[in-house]
């Protein structure tokens, strides 16, 4: 234990730092190994096990004399023993999870509050500020991305209020569409918006749907808060930054294809004009024949290729689902993504 501790380094001056609470270097491994079991001691479930862990009385009493021919002051030992049980001590290498996220935060203080921690800002308008951002927005986007990941979604009232502070999922949204905004301003030949929007594809689940039938696609959407987030802010993003998109395109249009095997999309997009219908439109969409309108092979043929769910109506429950999967995309306004904006493109914005 004693070659552990010696790789940190223990020589006269630095056992004279803090007031000099060491009468000499021996002093100074003794305390050292003292802490280590301590820890140990508070914080190891098997070591609970076989003793009853020990109060800040026998740690004091522990180390009596074992500065040089004194004792260590009283108020050091007490507050040490209370800052090992209320915090376990965990090498870097094993830290995971919060505690990890929480080491490296106190390591960035510490780092920010030395010369090397000072930030020196950009003036305003500077030459090199497309090419750092050029730099610097894939990895924010990775990043943002795996904070979207994580987060848990948002309560109904937060999206209402867009409440930032509290959602952890609208914030990294929030960060996804800033940088949308600052990429558009960017030359097209520098970067272009197609990762971006491959990210917020994949989030809505609909890139590659484990089901193909409308009952499942509806479900699925209608129960992911998150999802339908990502969906709407594609939609958005792309709709406001369309001439910034190029191969994205595809990925939207794969949406657009799911939800139509879902029966998502608005009557505008799923009806045509037909002058001999008496309504003067005619549905795109045709409804599976049931009953004694299908013939038993029809009806072989549905189960095997649509499952079971494609055979019978959705329950209650599922229809609540899919209208609120129904009323995501209506708010996505895809018409307009599609067709009217895209009237108004440039050339190169279609040609992927």
């Amino acid at each position: 234990m004693r070659g552990k501790i010696d790789l940190r380094g223990t020589s006269a001056d630095e056992r004279t730092t803090n007031g000099e609470p060491f009468a000499n270097t021996d002093a100074a491994f003794r305390l050292a190994y003292a802490v280590i079991m301590l820890n140990m001691d508070q914080h190891n479930h098997n070591a609970k096990k076989l003793n009853v862990p020990m109060n800040v009385e026998d740690f004091v009493k522990n180390l009596r004399g074992c500065n040089g021919s004194g004792d260590f002051d009283q108020a050091m030992l007490e507050a040490v023993f209370h800052s090992i049980k209320n915090e376990e001590m965990v090498m870097p290498a094993e830290r995971v999870g919060p505690v990890r996220d929480a080491y490296l935060w106190r390591v960035l203080q510490r780092r920010g509050n030395t010369p090397a921690g000072k930030y020196r800002a950009a003036p305003l308008c500077n030459q090199h500020h497309a090419r750092l951002f050029a730099v610097a927005c894939p990895p924010t986007v990775t990043a943002l991305s795996a904070a979207f990941e994580r987060a848990a979604a948002p309560s109904t009232e937060e999206i209402e209020s867009n409440n930032l502070r509290d959602s952890a999922a609208l914030l990294a949204l929030n960060g996804l569409e800033r940088c949308a905004a600052l990429v558009a301003r960017l030359p097209p030949e520098s970067l272009t918006l197609d990762t971006l929007l491959l990210t917020l594809c994949k989030f809505t689940g609909l890139l590659s749907p484990q089901h193909v039938n409308y009952i499942a696609i509806g479900v699925t959407l209608g129960q992911s808060v998150k999802a339908q987030l990502a969906l709407r802010r594609a939609c958005a993003v792309a709709q406001r930054h369309a001439d910034a998109v190029r191969d994205a395109w595809r990925h939207l249009l794969e949406i657009v294809r799911t939800l139509y095997i879902g029966r998502l999309l608005p009557k505008s997009l799923v009806e045509a004009e037909d002058y001999l219908a008496p309504s003067g439109t005619v549905s795109l969409m045709r409804d599976q024949a049931r009953g004694s309108e299908a013939g038993l092979l029809s009806s072989i043929y549905s189960y095997i290729a649509l499952g079971e769910t494609g055979m019978r109506a959705p329950t209650p429950h599922e229809k609540i689902l899919i209208d609120t999967a129904t009323d995501c995309v209506a708010k996505c306004n895809l018409p307009g993504l599609l067709v009217t904006e895209t009237k108004f493109l440039q050339l190169e914005s279609l040609q992927n």
